[in-house]
């Protein structure tokens, strides 16, 4: 595919996303907000982030960590005073293939590379198994689990939209 990468076969976790458009899944979102939450890093400049797979922590001004991860159950997401992660080293795109058979190669290290700097509008549940991470100057970006079909191990999956 590129570079030696191998192709990754995937699944989403509770199937296919359920929602159409970016805007459907925020509506659902907002009928279970968690507003405790999502205001108390909304306006928080990102300064840093670390992805291990399973998880993103997004370093924010003032200390604050937003940490997302691959859940039980779908994208789980919590604010938390600090930070603590191993280092895991991730290539920086992967190709994945989908269970409709399209590929698809995934460049997350570019897409998180344009975060520091920018701050959070909104953090949010997306339906049951998603989530919604809206920041200034960047695309809106849609979280939800895949999982590797050679091994069942989830991992957090994102994409702008």
């Amino acid at each position: 595919m590129g570079n030696g990468q191998p192709m990754i076969d995937v699944d989403y976790l509770g199937g296919e996303p359920t929602y159409n458009t970016l805007e459907e899944a925020t509506a659902a979102a907002a009928r279970k907000a968690r507003r405790d939450d999502s205001e108390s890093v909304k306006g928080k400049a990102i300064v840093n982030y670390q992805y291990v797979g399973e998880s993103l922590f997004l370093l924010l001004a003032g200390g604050t960590v937003l940490k997302m991860w691959a859940g039980m159950n779908g994208v789980q997401w919590q604010v938390l005073d600090r930070h603590a992660a191993d280092e895991v080293q991730m290539p920086e795109e992967l190709w994945l293939r989908f269970p409709d058979g399209s590929t698809f190669k995934w460049q997350w290290k570019a897409m998180l590379d344009a975060l520091p700097g920018s701050k959070v509008r909104y953090v949010g549940n997306a339906g049951a198994t998603m989530a919604v991470l809206y920041v200034e100057k960047c695309p809106d970006m849609l979280f939800s689990v895949l999982i590797r079909r050679s091994s069942a191990e989830k991992f957090l999956f994102f994409s702008e939209q």
